[in-house]
């Protein structure tokens, strides 16, 4: 976008929080009451699939299943866990136990959240040490977890 274009939208001004909050609120108020008109109606199968949006009766009738809870009840013979857990990978090979080394490798070194850099570059003055610390830690966390990975295969972790 040109300057003079920018201008014309006030794209130089300040935004008070104030402003953005009214607006963020206007506009989800105007998404809930929008969402209150039906949706048009769209071809969906044929025949005894219509209506059914592509999924064939036996998965309508398990997602049904699942709905009305027919698979709440855990059978008897199972061992529940009472371990919290974030991620959990179950498998061999690709999403193993190296995959899980990995993840956890790269976000260690993840880069940073849009905040902190933006206050990297309000406290330097500069939009360049901004990018030069999001691609800094961008390549770290990749090269980490790369090595990370192949040296989990390397020993066999997997």
């Amino acid at each position: 976008m040109s300057r003079t274009f920018e201008k014309s939208l006030g794209m130089h001004t300040r935004m008070l929080r104030r402003d953005f909050m009214n607006g963020l609120l206007i506009g989800s108020g105007g998404m809930l009451l929008g969402g209150t008109e039906a949706a048009p109606e769209e071809f969906t199968g044929v025949g005894d699939y219509r209506g059914a949006n592509g999924n064939p009766p036996g998965v309508m009738q398990a997602a049904h299943a699942v709905r009305d809870g027919a698979f709440d009840l855990v059978p008897s013979d199972v061992i529940e866990e009472s371990d919290v857990v974030d991620c959990v990978i179950v498998g061999g090979g690709i999403g193993g136990l190296a995959t899980a080394l990995s993840l956890l490798v790269w976000y260690i070194f993840a880069p940073q959240c849009a905040s902190t850099l933006a206050v990297i570059r309000r406290e330097t003055g500069s939009t360049m040490w901004m990018v030069v610390t999001f691609v800094y830690m961008l390549a770290l966390a990749y090269v980490a977890s790369l090595l990370t990975f192949n040296l989990a295969q390397a020993l066999g972790i997997s």
